[in-house]
């Protein structure tokens, strides 16, 4: 006669277990997290406003080009900035896992962001640029450049101890403005040497498609996460067919914020006399990879 078990008491022990090993360091973790996130911010958004000015100043419109997109990354990475602080409060009553998915959730809105703000500036390149066209700056140009490649060079390194995905998504989209910074040396130094006007528009122009191509990768990256696709398990399972008593199993599991994994595991087991010590033999297997709440189901074979 076959006996099955629903595993329901280990939810609680699963999640002190695993939380309260995430507490020890969350507090620190969630302040180093966030702290990075808020320089970056206020990085971005000072230098944005500065680059814009500079950019009519020169009539340089890479300048601009460059100074709108970070201005609109700067929003993004404040609603980072406020979702990664929501994403650390405690499970409640209607959110039973937290609230970590606000941390995909803000990497999707900032992928969103990359697609719209490069589409806008080529429209505003082509309407500025018709009504607009006077020698270009480039002596401005290069020294924008030279400051522009020192800052977003700081804050690339300010984020490269995290480990967060909106912070990763953040990396990402500054490495893309250090090498619009370094494009747009490149053609100020042309410009300087050679007169040749029509390189400015030509870097604006290539400077929002690269930012648009980028965005849609950031986008397709991240939407899998967000409609919970399903992670291989198969290492998982062939490890815990390796355990004693252990007939069959299945496991499924899904991301919480691309880092973070909810697993339900189902098991056939010889007998149950042993089921807490199995118990801990998987959280044991998966404490290396998660923190995360664990779901078993025994049945008796």
């Amino acid at each position: 006669m076959e006996k099955h078990t629903h595993d329901h008491g280990h939810h609680d022990h699963s999640s002190h277990h695993h939380v309260g090993h995430h507490h020890d360091h969350g507090l620190d973790y969630k302040n180093t997290t966030t702290g990075r996130i808020l320089f970056v911010f206020l990085l971005n958004l000072g230098f944005a406003i500065i680059e814009i000015v500079g950019g009519f100043l020169s009539f340089s419109m890479a300048l601009i080009a460059d100074g709108l997109h970070d201005l609109l990354d700067a929003f993004s990475i404040g609603v980072a900035y406020l979702f990664e602080k929501k994403s650390y409060n405690e499970p409640t009553e209607h959110y039973h896992f937290g609230f970590r998915r606000y941390s995909i959730l803000s990497a999707f809105v900032m992928s969103i962001v990359l697609i719209v703000s490069a589409l806008l500036t080529l429209a505003f390149i082509f309407m500025y640029h018709s009504s607009h066209q006077r020698e270009i700056n480039s002596v401005w140009m290069m020294v924008f450049a030279v400051l522009g490649l020192a800052v977003n060079g700081f804050a690339i390194l300010r984020l490269s101890s995290g480990s967060s995905h909106q912070e990763k998504v953040i990396s990402w989209h500054l490495m893309e403005d250090l090498l619009g910074w370094l494009a747009t040396l490149v053609g100020a130094v042309i410009i300087y040497f050679t007169g040749w006007q029509w390189v400015d528009i030509v870097l604006a122009v290539l400077i929002s498609v690269f930012i648009f191509y980028n965005g849609c990768r950031s986008f397709i990256s991240i939407l899998p996460i967000f409609l919970q696709r399903a992670e291989s398990q198969r290492d998982v399972e062939s490890s815990i067919l390796g355990m004693e008593q252990v007939e069959s199993c299945e496991v499924k599991s899904w991301s919480l914020d691309g880092s973070s994994n909810i697993y339900n595991i189902r098991m056939n087991v010889t007998n149950i006399d042993n089921i807490e010590n199995l118990k801990e033999d998987v959280y044991k297997l998966l404490k290396s990879t998660t923190k995360e709440q664990v779901f078993m189901d025994f049945q008796l074979v």
